[in-house]
This record gives C-alpha cells, sequence and structure tokens, in this order.
C-alpha cells in the first residue's frame, strides 16, 4: 500500500477555501467559477471538510492554523474567543462555525469568514476520529511517500486593514483582511507531517531541488509525474533496488548551498508579474487563445495566487528576476519582498509607494543575498522613471518630487503650463535642498486619498 502525498490529516489550506473561496476548485482557471461561487459550493460539500485539520493534526504540528492580529477593535471579538492563535480542533470548530458572534456574511462578502455546516464538520471529525489511529494489518507493507520543499499554506492569519473603493465602503473603512501563513514541509497543498501520519516507512521526495535540477514544475497537482517518483513507484513493485538524489528517508532541511526562494506579496490596486532571465512568465496571462485570463506560471518553483485584498508571488531565484508592477486604479500600494533559504534576508518592504491606473513599476532582482535594488516607478505611464523607490516605510521628499514630476507630466498639459508647474516644483526642491537637506531622505507616510484628489 503506497501513499503519495496524502493529507491523512487534513491540510490547513482547506480552510481558506471553505471560509473565503481561496484556491478551489480551480487554481489556475479561476475566471470559470468566482470565488463567491466556489465558497457556496464547498459549503456543502462533505469531502472539502474532510480536509480540515484534523485533532491528531494537532497533536503532530505546532504551527496555528490560524492566527489574529492582537490590539485592534476589528479582531477584538476573535482575540477574546480563541487567543491570538487557533491550536486544537475544538477552537478550530468553534471559529468555523462562528461562536465569537460574527454574522454570515452576504453572497459578496469573501472577506467576513463564512458559517460552516455544523452537522458536516461533526461528521468530518467523527470520520478522522476512525481514519487518525488507524494503522494497515501486518501482512500489509505500507509506504507514505511527503513532497518536501515548496511554499505550503500552513495557515491563515487575520489582520485589520483600511479598504476604499470596494462594494463594502464608498469611500474608505476598517474592514478584515486575511492572508495565507507559508511553511517548506509541503508540496503547495498538502503540508508534510500530514502526508506521513502513519508509523510504516515514510520517504520524502525534495521537490524543490528537482525542479530546480531538471526545470520542472512539479508540485501537489502533478506529482505522480516526478520522473524519479515514477521510477522509484517501478522498482518497488518490480522489488528490486532504487535509488535517488531527490528521494530519501530524512526529512530534508534547508541547505545554503541550495537556490534560495523569493515570496512577493502586493496589495491592491496594481497586477504583479515576474520573468526570469529566460523571459519565463508567472501571473496572470491575459493574451490567451481562449480569450480570458488565465493563470501563467512557467517559472519553475513559482506560483501565483489571490487572497483577500493580496496577491502573492513566489519563485525559485536563480539569476535575474523581473518583477513588473502595473497600476489599476488610484491611490497607494505596498510591497513586501522576502528571501527565503540559505542566507535569507529580509523581508524588504515598498510601503504607502502612490500609484495610478497609468502607472508602471519594475524591480530588477540579480542576486536576493544582496542589498535590495531601488524599485523603478514611472507614475505616468510614458516609459520614463520617474522616481527611484527605495525600501522603507513610506516616501521620501526626493521620492515624492520625482512622483510629482511624473503626475504633472501625466496631466497631458498645453506646454507653457506644463513647464511652469515643473518649474515650480524644481524651485521647491532648490528650497528643501538648501533648508532641509537632513529631511529630503526621510521617509514620510503618504496618503491615499490625497493621491486620488490629485
Amino acid at each position: 500500500f503506497i501513499m503519495v502525498a496524502v493529507p491523512q490529516l487534513g491540510t490547513p489550506k482547506a480552510i481558506a477555501t471553505l471560509l473565503h473561496g481561496e484556491g478551489m476548485p480551480f487554481d489556475w482557471f479561476p475566471f470559470l467559477l468566482t470565488a463567491q461561487e466556489s465558497r457556496t459550493v464547498a459549503e456543502n460539500m462533505a469531502s472539502g471538510y474532510s480536509l480540515l485539520p484534523s485533532a491528531e493534526y494537532f497533536n503532530r504540528v505546532l504551527d496555528p492554523v490560524v492566527e489574529f492580529d492582537p490590539g485592534t477593535p476589528t479582531l477584538a471579538p476573535y482575540v477574546s474567543a480563541y487567543g491570538v492563535a487557533v491550536t486544537s480542533e475544538t477552537e478550530l470548530t468553534h471559529f468555523l462555525t462562528g461562536v465569537e458572534g460574527r454574522a454570515k456574511p452576504t453572497f459578496a462578502d469573501l472577506l467576513t469568514p463564512n458559517i460552516l455546516n455544523s452537522a458536516l464538520l461533526t461528521q468530518a471529525e467523527e470520520n478522522h476520529a476512525g481514519l487518525d489511529v488507524w494503522q494497515a494489518p501486518d501482512s500489509i507493507e505500507v509506504t507514505q511517500i511527503a513532497g518536501w520543499g515548496l511554499d505550503t499554506v500552513r495557515g491563515v492569519r487575520y489582520f485589520e486593514k483600511v479598504l476604499s473603493d470596494s462594494i463594502f465602503c464608498a469611500t474608505g473603512c476598517t474592514i478584515l483582511d486575511h492572508e495565507p501563513l507559508f511553511t517548506i514541509d509541503g508540496d503547495v497543498t498538502v503540508v508534510t507531517p500530514s502526508a506521513i501520519a502513519q508509523s510504516d516507512a515514510k520517504l520524502f521526495l525534495n521537490i524543490k531541488n528537482l525542479n530546480d535540477s531538471l526545470s520542472l514544475d512539479i508540485n501537489h497537482l502533478d506529482i505522480l509525474e516526478a520522473p524519479p517518483l515514477l521510477d522509484f513507484l517501478s522498482a518497488k513493485i518490480k522489488e528490486v533496488i532504487f535509488s535517488s538524489q531527490f528521494i530519501g528517508t530524512s526529512l530534508p532541511v534547508p541547505d545554503p548551498a541550495d537556490k534560495p526562494s523569493l515570496r512577493l506579496k502586493i496589495h491592491s490596486p496594481v497586477s504583479i508579474d515576474i520573468y526570469d532571465a529566460n523571459g519565463k512568465h508567472t501571473g496572470i496571462a491575459t493574451n490567451t487563445p481562449f480569450g480570458f485570463p488565465l493563470i501563467e506560471e512557467q517559472i519553475p518553483n513559482s506560483y501565483y495566487f489571490e487572497w483577500g485584498e493580496g496577491k502573492y508571488v513566489g519563485t525559485s531565484a536563480e539569476g535575474f528576476t523581473t518583477l513588473v508592477l502595473n497600476g489599476e486604479g488610484s491611490g497607494t500600494f505596498t510591497l513586501e519582498v522576502e528571501n527565503v533559504g540559505g542566507g535569507s534576508v529580509g523581508p524588504h518592504t515598498f510601503s504607502d509607494v502612490p500609484v495610478t491606473a497609468n502607472t508602471l513599476a519594475s524591480l530588477i532582482i540579480e542576486d536576493p543575498e544582496l542589498p535590495l535594488p531601488d524599485l523603478k516607478l514611472d507614475i505616468n505611464g510614458d516609459g520614463l522613471t520617474d522616481a527611484n523607490i527605495s525600501s522603507g516605510e513610506g516616501i521620501s521628499t526626493e521620492e515624492l518630487l520625482g512622483i510629482l514630476r511624473g503626475m504633472i507630466k501625466g496631466l497631458h498639459l498645453p506646454t507653457k503650463k506644463e513647464a511652469r508647474l515643473l518649474k515650480m516644483v524644481d524651485k521647491l526642491e532648490k528650497i528643501i535642498e538648501k533648508e532641509f537637506k537632513k529631511e529630503k531622505q526621510k521617509k514620510e507616510r503618504v496618503d491615499k486619498e490625497e493621491v486620488k484628489e490629485f
């Protein structure tokens, strides 16, 4: 009996699927079935409940499956009911059924966690009560194979966020948002401890090194297409000796010699795409034969998905990685860049960067272990860099002056009026250099509403 990447104890990704419609059922085709429709279907799908972390999962895994940011009014009811983290099956059941008192969200409201079907939760718990202690008869040889090395959702973090221009808030309000928490102990979908729950033989497929070495893009979805795994299964059935550098009996550990990985997180209103040194793309592809956008993950060990108000991208960082941002509206955005692996540093944050619907921005990362370069910002989309934004909280006066010049040029004013305004900015810059030189490089927060009004 051979189990390959089986979520024996459930997996935390199912929490986001059931509560928010994230990643189900079409990770690659999210535009065929909306997240709202996915959540509605999942709410009464018994098989989805069986994938929730079981009681035994919490005995094996220390990482909480749900976390709440304390100290904010929006999260206060959750923290009061569950503490800062959900660490048991009982707490998870209470959260899934809204014991803290939240109302069931409307069809369109994906940011508020859904209220799940208590009968199906009870049924799933009863099923796991038997499955979690099951052991194969002595006459049956059991082998468990777990995927390892890829960013895998190990939980959901809830936090307070100011939201503007949405169906919920016309002028801006404080709402509850959520984001994924990652571990590399998994295959994108199933965390490693859940795939090796039995006491029998355990094997680990190092998917990250496999993909990096052979330029593949194997994950949970197509793990049975991994060449060394197919060779192992063939050898096992034929009872012949087999060995592979990618399959071992010990849980892999990060090696400083391994290729590092990048995790990128950004909040609207911008799109995000990444390209490797060979021009391979990960992000949303709009030029498709089907005529509608599709998620494209051409770069090995890469992913793209959207949760709540955020967009998340990850990739192995080998050679140049080019990040491209396109504005989708007026406001500000925050970009987080984290290097994961040997010698990792970060995360680096580009915070409160102004953006318009015409804005283009790019960041070329040559080596994630070196200081992060500046983000090149073209605020009006004319192909010229208006400001080089360094990482950190807010925008410096120097960066803001460059952005202001770009905004003026984007107004397409008569030549004389444009020249007059630009001359005023030049004059302002000289005054700042003369009287407030020390303040020029200081970062300051930017109000997104002021950007929209401009």
